[in-house]
């Protein structure tokens, strides 16, 4: 997740609909095609293919990403930076499709352009990403690595956020691995980490696995507690009316363990 709000993220968080961010993006690429102002292209293409990544319309965001790296080899003058993120996004379309090996060769290649600048937020989101692969490919200590990796990171850059996605994503390995006493420490600090950022759907994800670990582990009170909490969270969600789309899916999806996926 980016650790800074740029205008076009701030569309998306007022409307809440990604209709609504679809066309307002729509609009932003006309006027930068109109009146040629080539360098603002890329990001508003990232943009519009988030925004159908919302709505799960796979073919939509990729072409959208594609025309970033199109823009990107055809004039040198491009934003790199734009580029890393499109192969993250594609690689992050390519892990919900199910294309495990796609997605991880996108990743590795929004590392090799992240890794020619500053060290970032960015950087520690790909590491989160590609160890949310490699779990979903049972490579547990590979992912538990990357994860590491973007812990350390966040925590030497102050990225309060990436801090409780990796410990978030590390808590969900540790589980499924039979640690549940690093399982429930990690969940414990991404909570603390949640709520100092007010992130309610980070919040309901932790409360909601948190509630599973204790549940599996016989602490059946703890577990209820943790469920109840997360249903506050995740009706909060739905009552913000700002609350993007895709926040209001990811928090109906639980209580099944869910993992941070770092855009």
């Amino acid at each position: 997740m980016l650790s800074t709000t740029r205008p076009m993220d701030m569309i998306e968080a007022k409307t809440g609909e990604a209709w609504d961010a679809i066309a307002c993006y729509q609009r932003a690429i006309d006027i930068c095609q109109q009146f040629g102002i080539d360098h603002l292209l890329p990001h508003a293409l990232n943009h519009l293919g988030w925004a159908y990544c919302q709505l799960q319309q796979y073919d939509a965001a990729i072409a959208c990403y594609q025309q970033v790296l199109t823009l990107g080899q055809r004039s040198r003058l491009a934003n790199g930076h734009e580029e890393a993120v499109a192969f993250n996004r594609l690689g992050i379309v390519h892990d919900q499709l199910g294309q495990y090996s796609q997605a991880i060769a996108y990743y590795r290649q929004a590392l090799a352009l992240f890794q020619t600048g500053e060290a970032d937020a960015d950087m520690a989101a790909v590491w989160i990403n590609l160890g949310v692969v490699y779990n979903r490919l049972q490579q547990y200590d590979a992912a538990i690595a990357y994860y590491q990796q973007a812990l350390t990171l966040s925590q030497q850059i102050g990225d309060r956020r990436g801090e409780a996605n990796a410990l978030l994503n590390s808590a969900i390995t540790y589980h499924q691995t039979g640690q549940a006493t690093a399982a429930i420490v990690c969940c414990q600090n991404a909570l603390s980490l949640y709520l100092e950022l007010d992130d309610c759907l980070g919040l309901a994800l932790t409360l909601s696995n948190l509630s599973r670990i204790y549940a599996q582990t016989g602490l059946t009170i703890e577990a209820t507690l943790c469920e109840q909490e997360a249903d506050h969270y995740r009706n909060q969600l739905h009552r913000d009316g700002d609350a993007p789309l895709r926040q209001r899916r990811e928090a109906e999806s639980l209580p099944a363990p869910v993992h941070a996926v770092c855009r």
